[in-house]
């Protein structure tokens, strides 16, 4: 069964300062590598745009209005420090949050084993009451909702492997028995969180990385610490930087063919549980640096 490639047409209406990390070219980079003839058997689909007001699952009822609120007539507003908003950013943020939901369906519905999904603005730092961190809504954890809520998973998790911690998962999440959060991070680094003693209710996994870890330390922190319970599984891609920023040493085509093994290598053990589905979702909703998405091309 193939695997889909889903991609976001107004990728680009999400504005943001010139020299931003979190920029259009990030995107560009992501199509221009898997534009390559070895992913030729990718099935490609465009993000719908999705209802914003989904974001009420896992966002306070009045934050959309402050996004409303932020977002200048024309060009860029700034929420805070590294955190912009632009006048078309929330149409921009309606395709990111349509394109997850249509990878979980594909998926789900069994009309391909597992997804990516090319979009942005990203969404792991937004907290429940908060954007932040160059993230306006939390996609994943919207996803993760619309999972339990329209296809009855009972329990979901979202394997999150990022440079920094997903602070804005971790919060929606954290005293919810029915999500299962594992965040691989390099630490100490911004945001401050994801230290490996905080664990929720028991169903938050943060395997702090020490910097220069590279692809066998992430494989390992997963193999040890993230123990994947039944139902739908999320896979969060996120910052990969193999040079720019401080940090992890990760190639990332190889790293997102490594990690769908390993979720189903994780499934079979006994503690996962042989007979549940396995529903795999990749998405770029994260803070990625263009380089080196680049490097990772080689």
């Amino acid at each position: 069964m193939a695997t889909l490639l889903v991609s976001q047409p107004n990728f680009a209406s999400h504005a943001t300062p010139t020299g931003h990390p979190e920029r259009p070219d990030r995107i560009r980079a992501v199509e221009e590598a898997l534009s390559a003839d070895r992913f030729d058997r990718l099935i490609r689909r465009e993000a719908p745009s999705a209802d914003l007001t989904l974001a009420e699952l896992v966002h306070d009822a009045n934050y959309l209005g402050i996004l409303t609120r932020a977002r200048p007539a024309e060009g860029i507003g700034q929420i805070d420090e590294d955190t912009f908003i632009s006048s078309h950013s929330l149409e921009a943020a309606a395709t990111a949050l349509g394109g997850g939901l249509a990878a979980l369906e594909a998926v789900a519905l069994g009309e391909v084993r597992n997804a990516f999904c090319a979009v942005r603005p990203p969404g792991h730092h937004a907290e429940i009451d908060r954007p932040m961190g160059f993230c306006l809504i939390n996609s994943i954890a919207v996803v993760a909702r619309e999972a339990q809520r329209k296809f009855g998973a009972e329990r979901v998790a979202i394997v999150d492997f990022d440079v920094h911690h997903g602070n804005g998962t971790e919060d929606i999440f954290k005293d919810d028995p029915t999500v299962f959060y594992a965040s691989s991070h390099q630490m100490p680094l911004y945001p401050g969180t994801g230290a490996p003693s905080f664990t929720g209710v028991g169903n938050i996994c943060n395997a702090a990385l020490a910097a220069g870890s590279g692809d066998d330390d992430l494989q390992l922190a997963l193999g040890l610490g993230i123990l994947l319970q039944p139902g739908g599984v999320e896979g969060e891609a996120g910052g990969v930087d193999a040079e720019a920023l401080p940090g992890l040493h990760l190639a990332l085509v190889g790293l997102l063919r490594d990690l769908a093994v390993e979720l189903e290598r994780l499934q079979r053990m006994d503690r996962i549980g042989r007979e549940a589905d396995l529903v795999v979702c990749i998405s770029l909703w994260a803070s990625v640096e263009i380089r080196s998405m680049l490097l990772s091309k080689a």
